[in-house]
């Protein structure tokens, strides 16, 4: 899989090329992610829209200046279901995107290693 390849160049081109800045910035995302997506379960269980759309749209900006555009997309789509509020169609978005940052978290120790060697 090559696609953590597009994900570096992604980082790299947003960073002006600064390595050290690109590592930081996906240490931080990835150190992240589990929490911002814990707190938009827990907003759409508790039916705070509001707050969940807020999580939401913050979660989309930072796949989309990191590169993850599956990713951007699916959080796209779950903002989106969010406001037709129908609540099966937002659980299930929100669980398709947590089984994809699952398997995005595998290649984390790729990506980093192979940032810090460029």
């Amino acid at each position: 899989m090559n696609d953590d390849l597009v994900y570096i160049d992604a980082m790299l081109v947003r960073t002006m090329g600064n390595q050290a800045l690109a590592v930081i910035l996906f240490k931080k995302f990835f150190s992240e992610l589990p929490e911002q997506l814990k707190e938009i379960e827990i907003a759409i269980d508790t039916q705070e829209k509001g707050v969940a759309q807020e999580k939401i749209h913050k979660l989309q900006g930072g796949f989309n200046f990191c590169g993850f555009l599956e990713l951007q997309g699916l959080a796209e789509n779950l903002e989106k279901k969010l406001w037709e509020n129908e609540l099966d169609p937002v659980k299930e978005s929100l669980k398709l995107l947590s089984e994809k940052v699952r398997q995005f978290y595998s290649l984390e120790t790729i990506i980093l290693k192979r940032l810090e060697s460029k």
